[in-house]
């Protein structure tokens, strides 16, 4: 070093006088100067091994280098300060402040790397995929919490990263899709409170997304019908019960699972009624009774009961109820008659 009159283990190419010519350094939207310090210190070393005599280039453009660097970092280290510098040249690639004389260093010395460090072509290629694989599921769940899909500029950006890594990243957009979804089921349990509406924003993220809930997401079929059961409820609640079928066909649920599932849920709510009502009797509430019997019947259509199973459940207090939602029909007016009579049909 002092034959060349130059200390060539210090980056020449990189002036840290005020913070950095750069405007990196310091600039806190810029990383704090992160990816350009790492590549500066691997250009560091190159000029140290180059301008000691420790490197040479053989005929076919390869390089060598006589000192036994990858001895001085474990293996798990290698790879991860090679994606480190993976990473960086991605940056400082498309910082239009550093100059190009700039780049072409820190793009030298990024392909240099794995040489000097005694990486396998293998090791190479899977780190590139790890970063670039994170890198695209990042941007890729980014772009899904603004839309719920992946347009052709989204695919562009996957693509144009694939080539520029030169690497496999797999199917990174099924994956963030997979990974919203998950994240929108994480917001509390369906039969909790907003369960209907977490149960429909998935589900209609997934219609939009076009996952399948049960192939792609591989949620079990007892999820599916918790989801489903919190949206039908909401519905026939809403009094919207014809759309229970378009809600079922979002969770992937066949004919005869979606019937299934509904026939259980509308038998317990059912059942629920008359056993809230008959205690509303006990406790002299008459209109806390007359309100579960309402509902009673928004459900019971949806139930696959046996003839008398209602008059059963409803025990000695089964006269009780007809007689006093037949007083409060009549109270009503003579349009919901009609109420007072399915009820009376019903408990046999």
């Amino acid at each position: 070093a002092k034959k060349r009159g130059q200390d060539v283990g210090e980056d020449l190419g990189r002036d840290s006088a005020g913070g950095g010519t750069f405007g990196i350094e310091t600039s806190t939207a810029a990383g704090s100067g992160a990816p350009e310090a790492v590549l500066s210190a691997m250009a560091a070393v190159l000029d140290f091994l180059e301008g000691n005599g420790l490197a040479s280039q053989e005929i076919d453009g390869a390089w060598t280098y006589e000192v036994d660097a990858m001895g001085l970092v474990d293996e798990k280290m290698k790879v991860d300060l090679y994606k480190q510098c993976v990473i960086a040249e991605l940056q400082v690639t498309d910082d239009s402040r550093i100059t190009d004389g700039k780049k072409e260093r820190y793009q030298r010395a990024a392909k240099a790397v794995p040489d000097v460090l005694g990486l396998d072509e293998a090791d190479v290629k899977n780190a590139k995929s790890v970063v670039g694989t994170a890198i695209a599921r990042k941007y890729c769940a980014g772009a899904l919490q603004q839309k719920l899909t992946l347009d052709a500029a989204d695919q562009q950006f996957v693509l144009d990263l694939s080539m520029r890594l030169e690497a496999d990243l797999g199917d990174v957009a099924f994956a963030a899709k997979k990974d919203a979804l998950l994240a929108k089921m994480g917001g509390g349990p369906a039969d909790g409170p907003g369960g209907a509406e977490r149960a429909a924003a998935v589900r209609d993220a997934a219609v939009a997304m076009g996952i399948d809930l049960s192939a792609d997401l591989g949620l079990p079929e007892s999820t599916l019908g918790k989801l489903f059961g919190a949206e039908a409820t909401a519905a026939i609640d809403n009094g919207d019960a014809d759309t229970v079928g378009d809600i079922a066909d979002g969770y992937g649920l066949s004919g005869d699972a979606a019937s299934k599932a509904l026939s259980d849920l509308a038998s317990r709510v059912v059942f629920d009624c008359v056993d809230n009502a008959r205690a509303a009797i006990i406790m002299k509430e008459p209109i806390r009774a007359c309100a579960d019997l309402d509902k009673l019947l928004l459900y019971v259509d949806f139930a696959d009961l046996d003839d008398g199973k209602l008059g059963e459940q409803a025990g000695n207090k089964k006269q009780e109820l007809v007689e006093l939602y037949a007083s409060y029909c009549d109270s009503k007016g003579p349009e919901i008659e009609a109420k007072a009579a399915a009820l009376k049909e019903l408990m046999g």
